[in-house]
């Protein structure tokens, strides 16, 4: 699809144009004005296209049609795959639509393109590194006013077997373990030429796609990791909702079958924390973490509460916290530094708090691309203990 450019054209997507409003005359040249293209397109095919998308309503009639046009299953990939990835920017004009003019019974088929805005990455309007920002919360659904993937969405037959299919990746194709291996070995390849700083050598920096500081690789390896872990633990609110408090998680802890790292995740699909275990704990239980807002914290401007009835244990524990600019994707900044992305950010430290004071932990650590500050703790049953990230 191309994004129709004519400023008289308040659309993201030509399927969102009126198409049939045109001359019959005109429509193809229309399109072909629009449109990038290759080889020798059959305009007319496109057209029929447009207009089926124009007329058409969400359901299982439109499910029907979709499956006589569409290759479904590479589709569903497309769409599931950019949800997983977090790519928004991915529904007006950065993909193209293929159809075999030689094969009778082919269907369109889906080619993405352009990569750049994902994990986390996306542009915003007078701040040229974009990925200082850490950002998973992205709604599924298209941003870019494109029908036929809303009509897509909104038909149960086709959404169903879309979330079937985002399990089964999340899962079994790439879980977490799959990007750690695959990062590590992609870095074993380009980290030296990446870190090798701008000269007659080297690439020129793209101040949108690279970090304000080259130095600190380990943190933005792991801030890719990190997302990839926090981005499922939001989609699974989605795939599975539930209600719930924002900003408050619960989770029953069974010891039996207890993962390395579990997510706190509120009804929204926001973590507030994560806890990984040191220890195993003698018996099942449960946890519930809740945040509140103080604006007395002279480093992030929140409150953490942990409530846990699980016998002792020893566990690594992340508090993580929004740092966005106004009316970007959450719109929510709880670093009381104002709206620079790091600022001292990389000097947060976990403290637990008593009363009007509070203790750093030793061992506290801070990755602030990932909006995230941890440090080895001793979780006991029955209190409800109070956590804070300050500044030094």
């Amino acid at each position: 699809d191309q994004r129709l450019v004519d400023p008289r054209i308040d659309v993201s997507s030509a399927f969102a144009f009126p198409l049939s409003e045109l001359d019959e005359a005109e429509r193809a040249s229309f399109l072909a004005d629009g449109f990038n293209s290759r080889g020798s397109p059959e305009w007319e095919r496109l057209v029929g296209l447009v207009l089926w998308v124009e007329e058409s309503v969400a359901g299982p009639q439109f499910e029907t049609e979709f499956r006589e046009r569409f290759d479904v299953e590479t589709f569903i990939d497309w769409l599931a795959l950019h949800f997983l990835i977090a790519d928004i920017d991915s529904f007006a004009d950065d993909y193209w639509l293929h159809l075999d003019h030689d094969d009778d019974a082919a269907r369109w088929v889906v080619i993405p393109w352009d990569k750049d805005l994902a994990f986390g990455s996306h542009y915003r309007t007078g701040y040229g590194i974009a990925n200082d920002f850490f950002t998973y919360e992205k709604r599924i659904g298209t941003g870019w006013n494109n029908p036929m993937v809303n009509l897509f969405l909104d038909t149960p037959g086709l959404r169903a077997e879309l979330q079937t299919r985002m399990h089964e990746l999340m899962e079994e194709v790439f879980p977490p373990a799959w990007f750690e291996e695959k990062v590590a070995a992609i870095w074993e390849g380009i980290g030296d030429s990446v870190l090798r700083q701008p000269g007659p050598d080297a690439f020129v920096n793209h101040p949108k796609n690279h970090f304000s500081a080259q130095d600190v690789p380990d943190l933005h390896l792991e801030t890719i990791l990190e997302f990839v872990r926090l981005r499922y633990a939001y989609l699974d609110r989605w795939l599975n909702p539930e209600p719930g408090p924002t900003l408050e998680a619960s989770l029953p802890i069974d010891v039996s079958d207890l993962p390395e790292r579990i997510a706190l995740t509120d009804a929204d699909g926001f973590t507030v924390a994560d806890i990984e275990f040191l220890s195993v704990p003698a018996a099942s239980g449960s946890m519930t973490m809740r945040v509140r807002e103080d604006a007395a914290q002279p480093g992030i401007d929140r409150v953490w509460t942990l409530e846990s009835d699980l016998p002792a244990f020893d566990a690594v524990l992340r508090l993580y916290y929004r740092n966005d600019l106004p009316t970007a994707f959450s719109g929510d900044n709880w670093y009381s530094g104002g709206l620079d992305p790091v600022g001292r950010q990389e000097e947060l430290q976990l403290a637990e708090r008593f009363g009007v004071s509070s203790d750093v932990i030793e061992g506290s650590f801070a990755n602030p691309y990932a909006n995230m500050a941890g440090a080895p703790v001793r979780i006991e049953p029955g209190l409800s203990r109070e956590f804070v990230l300050t500044l030094p």
